[in-house]
């Protein structure tokens, strides 16, 4: 309420304050600690700040550029540019945007999807090359980078990345059901890899296999996985299409192919995941 009321009133200190949350955000997501207290308080408060920059961002409009804050942080998001913040936090803002711009209760669900999208001057820089590029097409670029990146690594790092580039996945289905779809995943791909095909192999036979930092990480990515799959499934922008059938398809080979589902509710089951069994049936 504040922040809209001065961007209203002194758009200049609007904007000052604007950077100037990105840029502690930035500086303290880079950050080092010699203790694990130490690191705790810097993510309590790189999340709290991640949460007003987002409040923030989906609240920054201009004249010719309704999204202009939500453009501004998922450019500075893209690792190519080069961007001010680790993979962590900037999945972490990817998550908060999404969900920040659902809980304006002065825009309708399709303003929301309006206001989340960018114009085609997106493709200059970097991401999506299609003529309707939008902000959905470049978070899901970079959330599908990072995934990529950290399906093969270990550790409380790479564990950590998956679970919020996950979270961010299903915010940004939850906020954008036209585009976010089981065919936009099943088109995007990296080398012989589509997003699809990658969060399916997630929750196959390999899920056994990959080595977690802890089981409350082995459970949360069954968990996120599955939500984020969830999402695209229900949203409907694809129903009807020959990508939503071909898509469907692939889902339902996998079962046979690669223990898809089958797999995860077993490790789930020796683990007394209860909440890992929900997702999955779901």
């Amino acid at each position: 309420r504040e922040y809209v009321g001065l961007q209203r009133e002194q758009p200049s200190l609007a904007g000052q304050v604007f950077d100037c949350l990105g840029n502690a955000l930035a500086s303290l997501g880079n950050a080092t600690t010699d203790s694990r207290d130490s690191e705790g308080d810097n993510r309590a408060m790189a999340s709290a700040l991640s949460s007003a920059l987002s409040a923030a961002a989906v609240r920054v409009s201009s004249p010719s550029a309704p999204n202009e804050g939500i453009m501004k942080i998922v450019l500075a998001c893209n690792e190519s540019l080069p961007s001010p913040f680790s993979a962590r936090v900037s999945l972490q803002l990817l998550a908060d945007v999404a969900a920040e711009a659902q809980s304006r209760t002065d825009l309708t669900s399709v303003q929301i999807d309006a206001l989340l999208q960018m114009p085609n001057g997106i493709a200059q820089q970097g991401f999506d090359q299609s003529v309707d590029g939008s902000a959905s097409d470049a978070a899901l670029d970079i959330i599908f980078a990072a995934t990529v990146a950290n399906i093969e690594r270990t550790g409380v790092q790479s564990d950590a990345i998956i679970c919020l580039a996950m979270e961010a996945l299903t915010n940004w289905a939850s906020a954008c059901k036209r585009k976010v779809t089981l065919s936009k995943l099943y088109q995007m791909n990296r080398g012989s890899d589509t997003f699809l095909s990658v969060i399916v192999s997630f929750l196959s036979s390999s899920a056994q296999r990959r080595a977690f930092s802890s089981a409350m990480y082995a459970e949360m990515a069954v968990i996120k996985c599955c939500q984020s799959l969830t999402a695209c499934v229900d949203n409907s922008g694809d129903y009807g299409t020959q990508l939503r059938t071909s898509a469907v398809a692939s889902l339902l080979q996998s079962i046979r192919s690669l223990q898809f589902i089958h797999d995860p509710v077993n490790l789930a089951v020796s683990h007394g995941w209860e909440d890992a069994l929900a997702a999955l049936s779901t």
